[in-house]
């Protein structure tokens, strides 16, 4: 079995994909008004997601990645929204996503000490990328 160094570079991969497709939705799920519903391309890549939940890297590991991703950011998610999402796309969600992330009690996670070091490696790359997403909300032609 691999130790946590060598599945660092696994986890990055991984958390790569969900932050190029979760920000497509946060628009929709801060409450954003010009966001009255969610985008195609959200819907579409709520899709990715659940694959991925289901077949690949289980829905701990996406609900960890979402987390690090809005934890702390303002605008939070808005609990309506999140629960208007999957109706409105026309799907289910396999993996959760929630106002105050816990993602504890679902599937198979990291061991807290690989959880840490992919924290404190991703930390700085997921600083960025609230910056450049959250610039992004304002552009409308990112959403289409």
């Amino acid at each position: 079995m691999a130790d946590s160094t060598q599945m660092l570079p696994a986890a990055n991969s991984v958390c790569e994909r969900i932050f190029e497709y979760f920000p497509y939705c946060l628009g929709f799920l801060v409450g954003d008004p010009n966001f009255g519903r969610p985008s195609k391309r959200c819907c579409q890549h709520v899709e990715k997601l659940n694959i991925l939940a289901k077949h690949r890297i289980g829905p701990r590991f996406i609900c960890w990645c979402i987390q690090l991703m809005v934890t702390g950011v303002t605008p939070s998610l808005d609990p309506s929204k999140i629960q208007d999402l999957p109706p409105m796309c026309n799907t289910s969600l396999s993996f959760p996503i929630s106002d105050s992330m816990d993602c504890s009690n679902k599937t198979i996670l990291p061991t807290h000490q690989m959880a840490k070091k992919m924290t404190r490696m991703l930390g700085e790359h997921v600083g960025r990328l609230r910056i450049e997403t959250f610039g992004r909300l304002t552009d409308p032609d990112f959403f289409v």
